[in-house]
């Protein structure tokens, strides 16, 4: 029997639109019996929130010398050009209904983000860019009531009601005696729904296709319009050669793109075949745990209701896997 690989998830002619059998539509009534979570699921989700969860001390350490446009920018021509090489030799076996919805996974799943997390650094510590992205699993089960005819119990609504006060919990910031609202959290806010959106394309639209090859046609085209704005929108030409450009911002910054990005997506992508949408996204259960050690490992203070913040988003996620075990569909 074929065990397939990372290189190798779905058959070319998965790829080519001439599968045996279709998959079922997303919006046809069905119900979802729950299945236990494999090793291998388990494993990618483990991995994937340690990566991610680090990645915004990354950002951090990247802001040190990089703008945040040149931080974005360095990640995705980074990620783009580790996957040229398959996009050059899959592009011709991806079916052209799949195209436009991987040229879009790209754009609002890493290109999109990219920018807005890396603006957002420069004003929120990092670990509360990660705790915020605890909001990922909500807005996927937003998404799916307000598009995919999903139902949820009122655990559901009371774990997105949850997660959103959290979430404006971690957007308080102390300014003097004063309480008020960080708006530059506002765009890890967006930045997170792009994620859910993104999680739903792949998982409903692009269900055929290798995650590979999804990876690697998404960010080509994203890596190339990072080179446009890193030459025409930014100085970083002109940085090349000063001191501490050699340094380790610039590792971090292509450590993001390599793992972050490219290496993660695939796994990321692979992890949707395995499992749904909702549980593919709490890999975000542990990015903030994981963003949060980093930040006070590196020096940041957070406040008390930050961390009612994190423990609201936690608890907001809970109620959302525990009304969503058998999720299932409306009829239309």
């Amino acid at each position: 029997m074929h065990t397939p690989t990372p290189d190798d998830d779905l058959p070319a002619e998965a790829e080519t639109g001439t599968a045996a059998q279709a998959l079922p539509d997303p919006l046809v009534p069905a119900t979802a019996h729950p299945q236990p979570l494999s090793l291998e699921a388990a494993l990618l989700i483990v991995l994937l929130a340690l990566v991610w969860g680090s990645s915004f001390i990354l950002m951090k350490r990247g802001l040190s010398y990089f703008s945040a446009p040149e931080v974005a920018s360095i990640r995705m021509v980074a990620a783009g050009a580790l996957m040229l090489p398959l996009a050059l030799t899959r592009l011709r076996r991806v079916e052209r209904v799949h195209l436009p919805a991987m040229l879009l996974s790209g754009l609002v799943g890493s290109f999109v983000p990219a920018y807005l997390f890396a603006t957002a650094g420069r004003y929120i510590d990092s670990a509360i860019s990660g705790a915020l992205n605890g909001l990922s699993p909500l807005f996927t089960l937003l998404l799916g009531l307000a598009f995919f005819n999903l139902k949820t119990s009122w655990q559901g609504y009371a774990g997105i009601l949850a997660g959103l006060a959290g979430a404006l919990a971690l957007s308080l910031v102390k300014a003097g005696p004063a309480t008020s609202l960080n708006a530059w959290a506002l765009l890890v806010v967006v930045a997170t729904l792009l994620y859910a959106i993104n999680i739903n394309l792949v998982k409903y639209r692009l269900q055929q296709a290798s995650s590979v090859t999804i990876t690697a046609v998404a960010l080509v085209p994203t890596g190339l319009l990072g080179t446009a704005v890193l030459v025409w929108a930014t100085p970083f030409v002109d940085r090349i050669g000063q001191p501490g450009f050699w340094g380790v911002p610039l590792v971090c910054c292509l450590t993001l793109g390599i793992f972050g990005s490219a290496i993660s997506i695939i796994l990321y992508n692979r992890l949707l075949k395995q499992v749904s949408a909702l549980v593919a996204s709490t890999v975000t259960y542990l990015m903030p745990v994981v963003s949060l050690g980093w930040g006070i490992w590196d020096g940041e203070r957070v406040q008390p209701w930050q961390y009612v913040g994190l423990l609201l988003i936690l608890a907001g996620m809970g109620l959302v896997g525990y009304a969503n075990r058998r999720p299932q569909h409306r009829a239309v």
